[in-house]
């Protein structure tokens, strides 16, 4: 059978296509892979030169996944470079074609693989195909629905790649193969083994090595680390060390060779620099831009159209003459790709260290490419920073991505291909898919192709901060995903789904949040609706409809419910995280952090848990990755910060938002318009937890910074920033108030109440609470003036609000309530209005001891405090073996705060022994009550 694949006959390419399988092992029937130019294609997994080893487990379970009777099915594998996904499949094909099967590897560099459909023979009942890194195809949609149109029989398709990214889900309802409902799909994750034995590894590397070069085998010892090194990193230490030894033999030198495996694959590559060099000299060409043209080469490929080849002419003038491209060649040897010749992870890391060293290398190639190329280009660039070298971490890559995009045919799948590289979180900076979906958006494209660029955009103008822009592309991408999902509701209602998550994130940041939940509770019905067999597809949705819905609900004040679809997020993103960490570990950093943000519950313990965990994983993710996460940072030690101030340990508080307000006064400096908000938060924070500590000067000077930019704000913004700005008037009031500046903080904290009055009108269920709190301050504020007349009325309202909300949720408001019980109970007792005083302040003992038992640093000196309270006004009242139990209490939390924290509580200790004094008759004076600030 003969078949036209864009214009090419099918059994042309098919006979490239079984040569070179066929190439990929030295026994069985792939015999006779060629030589390469250079000892590091010893590395390749795909030659079989070190023994397999360490995935029994993987490839028995591979195994039987095909031998599952089920006749169609695809499965996505993701892992680190270097981690053995393409040995494992080499592995499995080399079994299943003893057993019958057709096997069939695609790499990279395979070109016109859409006759690939000839293999499907009716003799051939059985078909296992491996794309190697995956996302690097273009092509890939309409190779795996050709895939499907030849298979007779049995049809399993293994796709390799770093990580699945827009490009796996993509294929979803890009591909064909899905169009019916019999094709099953899966994913797996490859890490490095968790048992491997890295000594044995490495010296049954280093003597398979040693023969191959024609030397012996030294004595090796690997230097442990941290981190678990691949089966690459090990690999590469061992034929390091037999490249640097030499001939050298066991008994000329017995000393064991220490190896490093995060060294080694720099240190082939700087071998790998060396060499071609040296081929450049031989050749008599010129050698001042060699790194340049191999560079060059790696992306664009040596056997590329005209376009391409002149490309690599103007990288790199020894690439001039037909002898410099024979040179260029001779490098891959016989395979003619240097690029082919080398590990992924070393083509990758060369390319990103020339572009760091000469971000104008780009220009030379960048324009005129064809899409495949480009993409190609592109792949290699994105993988450059999910395995980035430490020394490529400032390469240009976003600038090089932004120049292939404006230079990109104007063709939707070249353009959607490019964009499904780019990660999603945290999302890239500079608006590349900006530019992508633009270019999209002003071609004719199919109805999915036009929807999806919709939804892409209003992502990419949300996340730039063009929240009201991106209102129009979220409802059209609804109505767009609506026509489209009516044909096939089961394979394309996930993608409807993603859309109505998009309109409801719009516009929950417009305030419209009772629009934002009707539109992501459809999103939610839609995606629970599915049959578990879409759960692959369905869940990466799922944490994002759950992560918009936790807002929205918090939005609105439903707090029991943003705790709750938060808490099933996080879920849903450990699964994911355990089959694609690259493409998910960002999200559960996010929502980790996200889950703290509500430490007001009254778990602040919890909360500390989950953003710790957050905040090491953006730590983890900083350091492994070429983003730039510093405002994930900063917001999560903020978040610590506040977790931690809720459990009295302000100390650490105030180190966690130190370093926050390092990170955002340099994030501030350099875009002033958008970081400003989370400087004055910073200010605002760590003024309080020093104001705590009793450092009120220097909380003074932050607070009063943050008060400016907050008032500056709030006039450019008034709806944003009110809520920000009441908060710092009331912290900078109680702050003054320490500082003994009372006539200062009453007009702050009456400014402070009518701000949280008019924020309590629009939404009382969100800001109820915060008006209590104000209101309970500003009482404290008369009462330092002496007028505690004045003091009544508003810490009376203060009560009666957080009594009601504390019936309808005691967790998140009792500890409120209890400062506000003594509040108003210290000011009845200055009005002599004592049994209602001594009965408030019993009422706050209750909640402040259950409180206390629970989070003993933050609530036992408020306990101690109502305690002492209490009791100097049970003397009045003649109750004097209460008031001696209270002072009793009261004294002995005091002794605990002055063993811990020394003078900070020696002056509270001295009164509640006073009042102890009084409850047992030997003072007659009665002692000022003590309020809660």
């Amino acid at each position: 059978m003969s078949v036209d694949i864009d214009g090419r006959r099918g059994p042309q390419v098919l006979e490239r296509t079984r040569t070179a399988w066929r190439r990929i092992a030295n026994a069985g029937p792939f015999r006779g892979r060629p030589s390469d130019g250079g000892p590091c294609s010893l590395l390749d997994p795909a030659r079989r030169v070190v023994p397999y080893s360490g995935r029994d487990a993987e490839l028995a379970e591979l195994l039987a996944w095909c031998r599952d009777p089920h006749p169609v099915q695809v499965r996505l594998t993701t892992g680190p470079g270097g981690v053995g996904k393409t040995r494992l499949g080499v592995e499995a094909a080399r079994r299943l074609d003893r057993s019958g099967w057709r096997c069939l590897w695609i790499r990279p560099g395979d070109d016109d693989l859409g006759a690939v459909l000839s293999a499907g023979t009716p003799a051939t009942r059985k078909v296992f195909v491996v794309v190697d890194d995956a996302a690097s195809r273009t092509d890939l949609a309409k190779l795996l629905a050709h895939l499907r149109s030849s298979a007779s029989g049995r049809l399993r398709v293994l796709l390799l790649s770093r990580t699945g990214r827009e490009w796996w889900h993509r294929l979803r309802w890009a591909s064909d193969l899905w169009a019916g409902r019999d094709v099953r799909t899966s994913t797996t994750h490859l890490a490095p083994p968790y048992d491997q034995d890295e000594q044995e590894l490495v010296t049954t590397a280093a003597q398979v090595f040693a023969r191959r070069l024609g030397g012996a085998a030294r004595q090796l010892a690997v230097r442990r680390s941290a981190e678990r090194p691949s089966p690459l990193d090990l690999h590469a230490a061992a034929l390091v060390a037999v490249l640097e030894g030499g001939a050298a033999t066991p008994a000329a030198d017995p000393a064991p060779v220490i190896v490093d495996p995060s060294r080694a694959v720099t240190a082939l590559l700087d071998r790998e620099r060396e060499r071609w060099t040296a081929e450049a000299a031989r050749a008599g060409l010129p050698t001042d831009d060699v790194e340049d043209a191999v560079a060059a080469a790696m992306l664009l490929g040596t056997e590329s159209d005209d376009a391409a080849r002149e490309a690599l002419r103007r990288t790199a003038p020894v690439l001039a003459t037909d002898a410099g491209v024979t040179w260029l060649r001779g490098l891959g040897g016989s395979a003619g790709d240097v690029g082919a010749a080398l590990p992924h992870r070393m083509v990758e890391q060369h390319v990103a260290r020339r572009l760091a060293a000469t971000p104008w290398l780009a220009d030379g190639w960048a324009h005129g490419l064809p899409a495949a190329t480009a993409h190609r280009a592109a792949a290699i660039l994105c993988h450059a920073q999910i395995d980035p070298p430490s020394a490529s971490r400032r390469a240009p890559v976003e600038a090089v991505l932004r120049r292939l995009a404006d230079d990109l045919p104007p063709d939707p799948d070249a353009l959607g291909g490019l964009l499904g590289l780019l990660p999603q979180h945290p999302a890239p900076p500079g608006g590349l898919p900006e530019v992508l979906t633009a270019r999209i958006l002003e071609l004719d494209s199919t109805p999915a192709t036009w929807a999806d660029a919709l939804t892409h955009r209003t992502r990419a103008l949300w996340v730039l901060g063009r929240h009201q822009e991106a209102l129009q592309p979220a409802s059209e991408a609804v109505a767009a995903w609506r026509t489209v999902a009516a044909e096939d509701p089961e394979r394309y209602g996930r993608c409807l789904a993603r859309a109505l998550s998009g309109l409801g994130t719009v516009r929950n940041s417009l305030g419209r949040h009772v629009d934002a939940l009707g539109a992501l509770t459809e999103a939610l019905v839609i995606l629970r609706a599915c049959p578990p067999r879409e759960q692959v597809w369905n869940e990466p949705e799922l944490a994002a409809v759950l992560r918009a819905a936790s807002s929205t609900y918090a939005s609105l004040g439903r707090y029991a419910e943003s705790e709750e679809t938060g808490l099933e997020e996080v879920a849903v993103l450990r699964r994911l995280v355990r089959r694609d960490p690259v493409q998910y570990e960002a999200q559960l950093a996010r929502a980790l952090i996200g889950s703290g943000t509500d430490v007001d519950r009254g778990r602040p313990a919890e909360a500390l848990e989950a953003v710790t965990e957050g905040l090491d994983l953006w730590r983890r993710l900083a350091r492994r990755y070429a983003v730039d996460v510093e405002p994930q940072l900063a917001f999560a030690l903020s978040l610590r910060s506040y977790a931690l101030a809720e459990l009295g340990r302000l100390e650490e508080a105030v180190v966690a938002e130190t370093e926050a307000l390092e990170m955002r006064r340099h994030l501030a400096a350099a875009e002033p318009e958008r970081y400003d908000w989370e400087l004055a938060l910073s200010l605002a924070q760590l003024g309080a937890h020093l104001s705590g500590l009793g450092r009120a000067q220097h909380a003074y000077a932050l607070e009063s910074e943050a008060l400016a930019t907050r008032r500056r704000l709030a006039r450019q913004n008034p709806r944003a920033y009110a809520y920000m700005l009441a908060s710092s008037l009331s912290n900078l009031g109680v702050t003054c108030s320490r500082l003994g500046r009372y006539t200062e903080a009453l007009p702050l904290e009456q400014e402070a109440v009518a701000i949280r009055r008019d924020l309590a009108a629009e939404a009382p269920e969100r800001y109820d609470q915060h008006l209590a709190r104000s209101l309970s301050n500003l009482g404290v504020r008369y009462a330092d003036l002496g007028k505690p007349e004045h003091a009544v009325e508003p810490t009376r309202e203060a009560v009666e609000i957080l009594r009601r909300l504390a019936a309808d949720d005691p967790e998140r408001h009792r500890a409120d309530l209890a400062s506000a019980c003594t509040n108003l109970g210290a000011t009845y007792a200055d009005l002599g209005r004592v049994t209602e005083a001594a009965e408030l302040l019993r009422e706050s003992i209750g909640l402040l001891r259950d409180l206390a038992a629970r989070c003993p640093a933050r609530f036992r000196p408020d306990l101690a405090r109502a305690c002492s309270t209490c009791a100097s006004l049970l003397v009045t009242l003649g109750l004097t073996d209460e008031a001696v139990e209270h002072a009793t209490e009261a004294v002995a939390i005091r002794h605990d705060l002055v063993a811990l924290h020394g003078a900070r509580y020696r002056e509270d200790l001295d009164l509640s022994l006073a009042v102890l004094a009084e409850a047992c008759g030997t003072r007659s004076t009665p002692v000022a009550p003590a309020r809660s600030r």
